[in-house]
């Protein structure tokens, strides 16, 4: 464990980052912004870059479960936080978005982000554009039907868990270090090594059932979860000629969406997701997204000014 930003609020942004060639993309995509946003509101910042559990122990699994054991690695550690915002390492922080923390006021409460509801725009059209353009632009093999649509009962009846109301992303959420440490842990040891799932023994529907079968849920604002392939595929559909090799368009595309989410995650393993491998900090869209923050948290009179044009 590494304090990368030591914590003024008893609040911290948590990462697991394990692998030299995996650090050194999220040091150059993530990091700078991450920087900011952390140092702006006074939390911390920490990663994880080995194993929590002995790679031989029986309940070791896939590295994404691990995340249910930050919260007692934190707890035996001598830092002094008492809630964390944990986020995969494949997420864009944009620096002017809201302290996430002052939505999360309930510390009983888990908060997470729908995958599913309260959406921008519509779930099942966008995930038929994902379909329709990966079979053209990517390869004549993906399906145009598949497991991507199924329903919420079946995802959770697939993984013999009892059907939830909702569905998130796991790759962010919030939680209390004294509340959950505890309960996080149990949950992680309750599944053994040879667990299956859907996303190749992840931990997506396991924790999904587990956070919304303890009852104590919030659901956040969209925009602190925005899904890249999402927002791709119903904004930017062009970019699928470009695969996920670097190009200015993606570059440009991804800054746009930045802009209007809070925290962006290139979930996945496609080539939309393969986009954050590429992108670029660019010093000039923070100061433009800085500008631009500004100018929404000032009031606006809607005074007439007369008629002007544009000066040729």
């Amino acid at each position: 464990m590494q304090q990368l930003i030591p914590s003024n609020s008893g609040k911290a942004l948590v990462s697991i980052v394990i692998g030299d060639n995996y650090r050194e993309k999220w040091e150059k995509q993530s990091l700078p912004y991450l920087t900011r946003y952390c140092k702006k509101y006074g939390h911390g910042l920490i990663i994880f870059d080995t194993d929590l559990i002995d790679k031989n122990h029986k309940y070791w699994k896939k590295a994404t479960w691990q995340k249910m054991l930050l919260g007692e690695a934190i707890l035996a550690s001598d830092l002094t936080i008492d809630q964390v915002c944990y986020v995969d390492a494949d997420i864009l922080v944009n620096p002017e978005a809201p302290d996430i923390f002052t939505h999360c006021t309930n510390l009983e409460n888990f908060y997470l982000v729908s995958l599913r509801y309260r959406l921008p725009y519509p779930y099942e059209e966008t995930l038929r554009r994902i379909s329709y353009f990966r079979n053209k632009y990517y390869s004549e093999s993906y399906p145009l039907d598949s497991v991507i649509f199924i329903s919420l009962e079946e995802l959770y009846k697939w993984h013999n868990l009892v059907p939830q109301d909702d569905e998130a992303c796991m790759g962010l959420f919030v939680f209390s270090i004294e509340q959950h440490s505890d309960l996080m842990k149990s949950w992680f040891y309750k599944y053994d090594r040879e667990i299956d799932s859907l996303t190749g023994g992840g931990d997506q529907t396991h924790f999904n059932f587990e956070i919304q079968n303890y009852g104590h849920v919030a659901w956040l604002d969209y925009r602190f979860q925005t899904i890249w392939s999402y927002d791709m595929a119903w904004k930017y559909s062009y970019l699928y000629k470009y695969r996920s090799e670097y190009n200015k368009e993606i570059q440009n595309c991804i800054e746009s969406s930045l802009s209007t989410s809070y925290f962006l995650h290139f979930a996945g393993s496609w080539y939309e997701s393969k986009m954050y491998d590429s992108f670029e900090m660019n010093s000039s869209w923070l100061s433009e997204n800085s500008d631009f923050f500004n100018y929404l948290s000032k009031p606006v009179s809607g005074n007439p000014l007369g008629q002007i044009k544009p000066i040729k």
